[in-house]
């Protein structure tokens, strides 16, 4: 890959490692320390971090066309919209 190349993919990838931090929101550490309803809480952690993953998802979509702006470059645009679907998909 050439550093242009390497340039467009960092640029892309802002918003998506940024909102990645955000989709589990420490539920995985709670449940590490619950003792009792053990299942219903894991139940509910999974949920939580679905939705939040399919919001966040549409929040990194929808500033794609930020990123091309702030960036001056289309490419950096796209690779943040391709980016974005990995969100929901890694959790």
């Amino acid at each position: 890959m050439s550093p242009a190349e390497v340039g467009y993919f960092a640029a892309g990838s802002v918003v998506t490692s940024l909102v990645s931090n955000f989709v589990e929101g420490g539920l995985r550490a709670g449940l590490i320390h619950r003792e009792d309803r053990l299942v219903d809480a894991a139940e509910t952690a999974v949920r939580a971090t679905l939705l939040t993953g399919l919001v966040m998802l549409l929040l990194a979509l929808a500033s794609a066309p930020l990123v091309s702006l702030l960036f001056d470059n289309s490419t950096a645009g796209v690779v943040a919209a391709s980016m974005s679907g990995g969100i929901c998909s890694s959790r």
